[in-house]
């Protein structure tokens, strides 16, 4: 029999060190369904958090070898192991991939997807990394004017040390700290 769901890794607070292994078709159903619960193990005065979840065209299956798995390293108290949910997260993963699970049309799709998700957040990072270093770029111009003209002697005590940190800044091709522009502030505008 098998059932397309999630294998799920959750966790509460009011038990350390231990991880509850299971599977379903919805989470958040399963999730208040464990915080609701009046009695057992599952009746805890934390609230159940999703730390993992895996899909499977066959989550019953692969719930099944997980525990197997665990169990062997860590006992078992119902469906609770005491391993950390990153563990258990990677054995749930590792069973999935090394299953036949992995080969079908619907897992490969999912993956995909989760790829497609994985590649558009790596893109915005980079976008932002390179905003960053046009930001950086241009700032560094700006130093590089300062440091090319150089105060006269009517020039304010300001002027001087901006000189002089601009100077520094691009001999050693960093932009002024926080730190130092703050102390720039500081000292001009007593």
């Amino acid at each position: 029999m098998s059932k397309l769901g999630y294998v799920y890794v959750a966790a509460n607070a009011a038990l350390p060190n231990y991880v509850k292994v299971g599977h379903t078709n919805d989470i958040a159903r399963r999730m208040t369904e464990l915080d609701e619960a009046t009695d057992g193990p599952y009746n805890l005065p934390g609230e159940w958090l999703t730390v993992h979840k895996q899909v499977s065209v066959d989550c019953i299956a692969l719930e099944f070898a997980a525990h197997a798995e665990l169990a062997i390293e860590h006992g078992r108290w119902y469906e609770l192991f005491e391993c950390t949910a990153a563990h258990a997260a990677q054995v749930i993963t590792e069973l999935l991939e090394n299953s036949g699970a992995c080969q079908t049309d619907e897992y490969k799709a999912i993956k995909q997807v989760k790829a497609e998700i994985v590649a558009r957040k790596a893109d915005k990072v980079l976008q932002a990394s390179t905003q960053q270093a046009k930001i950086d770029a241009l700032e560094m111009q700006v130093m590089e004017k300062r440091a090319g003209n150089k105060p006269g002697k009517g020039a304010s005590t300001q002027e001087r040390y901006e000189y002089q940190v601009a100077k520094q800044a691009v001999a050693r091709r960093l932009t002024p700290t926080e730190a130092q522009k703050a102390r720039m502030d500081k000292v001009f505008n007593a």
